[in-house]
Order: C-alpha cells, then structure tokens, then sequence
C-alpha cells in the first residue's frame, strides 16, 4: 500500500525480551486475578505460556516477512547497538534511507539523549530463572532469528 516506505526493524537479543515481556503481561495481568487466591500460580503460569506464545509468533512473522520480501526496504538495526551508539546507528539509518543529516538535528539528539538517560524512570528487575526459561533454550528455539539478525550474537 506505500511503496515508498521503508521499515526500521529493531532486533534484540530474545534472552533480554522475553522476560521483558513476560514481566509486563504480569503486571497487565495480575489486575485480574487475586495473588492470594490458591490458583494464583495457575494463572500466573498461565500468563507465562501466553507471552511465550505471543513471542513465538511476532518472531516467526518478522523471520517470515524478511524471507518473503525480499524487496523490501527494510534496515535492520541491533537494539544493543541502538543504546550503545545512538548517534552512530541513527546517522546510519538515516544514510541508508537517503535522509538529510544535520549538525542542528545531532545536537537535538545529544540534548534529548542527555536529558532522557535510559533508567530514567526507574528500572525493571526480571530473570530468565524466575520464569524457567534458559539461554540455552531460547537460543536454540530462536536459533534462526539470531542467525538472521543478530549476526549470531548469541547470549553472553
């Protein structure tokens, strides 16, 4: 329907992502049912599996959509290179995509990243342990998707 957009696709390692995700469909979650209810665990692991599901399916489209669009524009950018070298990763995409990069622009960025720090409002503790996930696991369920897009970048 655009065939003159481009996509940013961001990519972060799964062993990051889904206890991220899994701790925020907990806490959306827990509204609806009691913690000191007996089945409280049921529905917790119930949640779990759910997540686990959803992040099944967002990876195998994004692996699916890259393989069955090969013509379309999309510039793949690591999340951890994203934190690391913002500056460096934005000017990149913004050469691929042909855009106008200026002084004024960067030093709006170097303002907003000086402003905006990451943990700025607050942080989010959560372990793979703590959902009976492993790297192992994950790294060998999503050994595509690594392979694809994070250069097999496997986790530390």
């Amino acid at each position: 329907h655009y065939p003159s957009a481009s996509l940013i696709m961001t990519h972060r390692r799964l062993d990051e992502v889904l206890p991220s995700s899994i701790r925020l469909g907990l806490v959306f979650g827990s509204i609806y049912f009691e913690s000191d209810k007996d089945d409280a665990d049921i529905d917790r692991q119930m949640l779990i599996e759910r997540r686990s599901r959803a992040t099944d399916v967002q990876i195998n489209r994004i692996v699916q959509f890259h393989r069955s669009n090969p013509k379309v524009p999309i510039f793949d950018v690591q999340y951890e290179d994203l934190v690391s070298k913002p500056i460096e990763t934005v000017r990149r995409i913004y050469h691929q995509l042909g855009l106008p990069w200026s002084e004024g622009f960067e030093q709006a960025m170097l303002v907003w990243l000086r402003d905006n720090p990451q943990g700025k409002q607050g942080r989010n503790t959560y372990t793979l342990d703590e959902f009976g996930l492993s790297r192992d696991v994950i790294e060998q369920k999503y050994q595509e998707y690594y392979r694809m897009f994070l250069n097999d970048r496997k986790p530390l």
